[in-house]
């Protein structure tokens, strides 16, 4: 079978409740969610969050497509903010999601789970260094789905990380897939951010591309930051070694994570 050469980045924004296959779980309950980003409708947005994962499954129907759930392990809180003491990652969560949506058997060798990213640039970063670690070939295209207030950052990401060129640019690069956004779902409608605090952010990475500096860096340095996204210190670093012979994807994350990541 040949590698796949469509690679899709489903982007990880919550945990569901770890339990084994054969116990009946609704997954568009919010009871059965931890960490559901917002407050005011969780139903709502674990709606959007389904809806990301059945897009993701639908695109399996694509033989030369790889699939990957990218998002970090953390300490689960159920959608009241109470702490679960659970410990997965939303990439295992999503994949757990996807089997009970139905997930053909025939399709799990072509996901992938990307348990490291926390935040929207680790999402592209370190979901196509996992891909590239597994396939060790470049791909024609990657695709990336989140929601559609964040479409701005997405693709603010993907020209300044330059591991490809972004369709629609007008400017092919000389090496690297085609990357594209696909935009589901309307967090902001379901009382997920504001588009003001959206532009913050995305202001931030545009002066702070790799989020080294400032409130970008406190996911991964300062535990008491209430955005702190790595409970259990671990190293991104074991991507590097993986990514020497794709040197632009090697160059973003030896430029990202110094020697106390590794």
């Amino acid at each position: 079978m040949s590698l796949p050469q469509r690679w899709v980045i489903v982007c990880g924004h919550a945990l569901f409740r770890a339990a084994p296959l054969e116990e009946t779980l609704d997954v568009y309950d919010p009871q059965n969610w931890y960490g559901v980003p917002g407050t005011q409708d969780p139903a709502a947005v674990v709606r959007l969050l389904v809806e990301h994962i059945r897009w993701g499954i639908s695109q399996l129907e694509q033989p030369e497509t790889l699939l990957i759930f990218s998002g970090c392990r953390s300490r689960g809180r159920f959608h009241d903010g109470s702490p679960t003491g659970i410990l997965r990652s939303e990439a295992e969560s999503y994949f757990d999601v996807a089997i009970r949506l139905g997930l053909p058997r025939e399709h799990w060798n072509r996901v992938i789970l990307e348990d490291f990213a926390r935040n929207s640039l680790e999402n592209i970063l370190m979901g196509c260094a996992a891909a590239y670690e597994a396939t060790h070939t470049l791909p024609s295209e990657v695709v990336v789905c989140s929601f559609s207030g964040k479409q701005q950052r997405f693709l603010h990401h993907i020209r300044s990380l330059g591991l490809g060129s972004l369709v629609g640019d007008g400017h092919p690069a000389a090496a690297g897939p085609i990357f594209a956004y696909h935009a589901l779902g309307d967090e902001f409608a379901a009382g997920v951010g504001t588009a003001a605090n959206e532009q913050e952010t995305l202001e931030r990475f545009r002066s702070d591309p790799l989020g080294l500096h400032q409130n970008l860096s406190a996911i991964r340095y300062d535990a008491t930051h209430s955005s702190y996204r790595n409970p259990f210190l671990r190293p991104p670093g074991r991507y590097l070694y993986a990514a020497t012979s794709w040197p632009q994807l090697y160059g973003q994350l030896a430029a990202a994570y110094g020697p106390d990541d590794i």
